[in-house]
C-alpha cells in the first residue's frame, strides 16, 4: 500500500488515480505517523504540497532512522536548495506537481526495489561521492581502490561511473564494453540491466564506452537510481567528473559521505580550497566531508603543516606516491586487489575504516 499525504481531496483523488495498487490517503504527517506505527511494513509515502517543507524534512530525517525501509517521495517544485535539503533528509525522489507519469514511474520503481530485494526492511547502504577540483589527480583510481577495500568491510559494494563523457572505469578495470556478459544475481530487474560484475563483492555501473551509447543513469534519474542501488548494496561509491554538473550535485545531495581528492602541489591545494569554498556555499555539511591528498612525497612537496595552511580544512588521508599505482593501472587491476598489503592499499584501507564505517543492516 502507498500512503498519500494530501489534505486537498481533489488533488488527492487525482494523485491516487495515477498510483498503482492500494492507496491510503491521509490529511497530514501526524496521520502518516499513526499509519506507519500500525503497519510498519508500508514502503512508500507520497507527500503533497500541503505540509510545510520544514516539517516534511524533519519527518523524513527521523523516518530514515526509525524505519529506513520506507521511501518518501515529495511532490513539489524543486530547485537546487530543495534537492540538497531533500537528499540530506533522506527523501528518495522529488516530482514536479502535475507530472503524473513521473510520479507513477518513481513509485513503481521504488515498489519493485522493495519487493524484489531480499531483506525488505534492511537499512539503506552508504553512498560515497568522490569528486575533485580538476581531473588528473587519480580520482578514478582512488575510487576503484576504495571500492575494493570497502568490499573487505561489507558484503556488497557498487562502483558507479557518472562521467559520461570521459569516464574510463571500463578501461581501468578491464571490463567488457557494452552490455554485461553476465548478470548479477539477486538484483531487481531495473538495476540488473545496468550492473556489470567486477570481482567478488564489487559490481559496477559503467559510463558509455562509445559516443552515442545510451547512458545507464540519465541525468534526471541520478538521485532515483543511486537511492535504488543504496537499497541493495552496503556501499555505493560514485566516481564523478570534476565539473559540478546537475548529476554531480544530485550525487552530492544524496550521499552520506563526500570525498574530495587533490594532489599535494601548491596549485592543486589552492584549487582544492576553492572547491571546498563552493561546497560550503552550497550548504553541504563539513561533517560529511573528507579531504584526501594523493601522490604525497614529503621529499619534494609542501610539508603537512604547509598543506594544512593552504587548504584550511582537516586532511583525512595522505596517500603515498608510488610507481606501483600507474603500473597497476596499466595492468587494469586496482592495486588494493592484487597487493592488499602495499602501503598505498593500506592507506586507502585505513581511510575507509576510519571515515566510512560499514552501515548497519537488518538482515
Amino acid at each position: 500500500m502507498t500512503i498519500l499525504c494530501e489534505a486537498d481531496m481533489t488533488t488527492a483523488l487525482r494523485l491516487a488515480s495515477v498510483l498503482d495498487g492500494e492507496v491510503r490517503t491521509v490529511p497530514d504527517l501526524g496521520a502518516v505517523r499513526r499509519v506507519l506505527a500500525g503497519d510498519p511494513g508500508e514502503t512508500i509515502v507520497v507527500v503533497g504540497a500541503g505540509p510545510a517543507l520544514d516539517d516534511v524534512l524533519r519527518f523524513s530525517f527521523r523516518l530514515r532512522t526509525a524505519n529506513p525501509a520506507v521511501r518518501v517521495v515529495l511532490v513539489r517544485t524543486a530547485d537546487a536548495d530543495l534537492r540538497r535539503l531533500a537528499g540530506q533528509a533522506g527523501i528518495r525522489a522529488i516530482v514536479a506537481p502535475g507530472d503524473d507519469a513521473a510520479l507513477s514511474g518513481v513509485c513503481a520503481l521504488l515498489r519493485r526495489v522493495s519487493a524484489e530485494t531480499p531483506g525488505r526492511h534492511r537499512a539503506h547502504g552508504r553512498i560515497v561521492t568522490v569528486t575533485a577540483a580538476t581531473s588528473g589527480h587519480g580520482k578514478t583510481t582512488f575510487a576503484a581502490n576504495l571500492a575494493v577495500v570497502l568490499s573487505e568491510l561489507s558484503p556488497r559494494v557498487c562502483l558507479v561511473d557518472l562521467d559520461v563523457l570521459t569516464g574510463d572505469l571500463t578501461t581501468a578495470l578491464g571490463l567488457p564494453a557494452g552490455r554485461p556478459r553476465q548478470q548479477t544475481a539477486g538484483l531487481p530487474a531495473e538495476l540488473a540491466r545496468l550492473v556489470t560484475p567486477f570481482r567478488a563483492g564489487v559490481d559496477c555501473v559503467l559510463a558509455p564506452a562509445r559516443p552515442g551509447e545510451e547512458e545507464p543513469i540519465p541525468p534526471h534519474r541520478t538521485t532515483e537510481l543511486l537511492a535504488a542501488l543504496a537499497a541493495v548494496y552496503d556501499h555505493v561509491v560514485v566516481d564523478t567528473p570534476a565539473q559540478l554538473s546537475s548529476p554531480v550535485l544530485s550525487a552530492l545531495d544524496c550521499a552520506q559521505a563526500h570525498v574530495v581528492l587533490a594532489g599535494p602541489e601548491r596549485t592543486a591545494l589552492t584549487g582544492l580550497r576553492r572547491v571546498l569554498g563552493v561546497l560550503d556555499l552550497l550548504g553541504y555539511p563539513r561533517a560529511s566531508r573528507a579531504v584526501v591528498l594523493n601522490r604525497c612525497d614529503t621529499r619534494t612537496l609542501p610539508s603537512p603543516a604547509e598543506q594544512d595552511a593552504l587548504v584550511r580544512h582537516p586532511i583525512a588521508a595522505r596517500l603515498p606516491f608510488t610507481f606501483d599505482v600507474p603500473a597497476s593501472i596499466n595492468r587494469r587491476r586496482p592495486l588494493a586487489a592484487d597487493r592488499p598489503e602495499h602501503p598505498f592499499s593500506r592507506a586507502v584501507r585505513q581511510f575507509a575504516r576510519s571515515r566510512l564505517r560499514t552501515p548497519a543492516r537488518q538482515r
